[in-house]
């Protein structure tokens, strides 16, 4: 399925629909905050979503990455994408959104 989801990057896959389905998975799972890289434009708060941005550098926490930038659409995002495609989504939210659970980072 990786391969289609690499074909299928930019509006293909991601209209920025899955924010309002992530707000639902935070709030059902009791997630304080989520730490976020969204392609989209709508706010946090306009879902009610407590978040601070996903940065470039291996982050812990609770994480959640739209497919455009763990799949690197942009070379904006190949920084931390590659790290964090090393590790097991917690889950997929709206089909465009993965939210990862990291509790210690990986040596490389």
């Amino acid at each position: 399925m990786v391969g289609g989801l690499r074909s299928l990057l930019d509006l293909s896959i991601d209209w920025r629909q899955a924010l309002k389905g992530l707000a639902r998975f935070v709030r059902d799972h009791d997630i304080g905050e989520i730490k976020l890289s969204f392609f989209g434009v709508e706010e946090c708060v306009y879902r009610s979503l407590r978040c601070q941005i996903l940065g470039c550098t291996p982050e812990t926490g609770m994480l959640a990455i739209s497919v455009n930038h763990l799949y690197a659409l942009t070379l904006q995002y190949a920084k931390y994408s590659a790290w964090l495609r090393g590790h097991d989504p917690l889950a997929r939210v709206g089909g465009s959104i993965y939210v990862y659970k990291i509790e210690r980072l990986r040596r490389t």
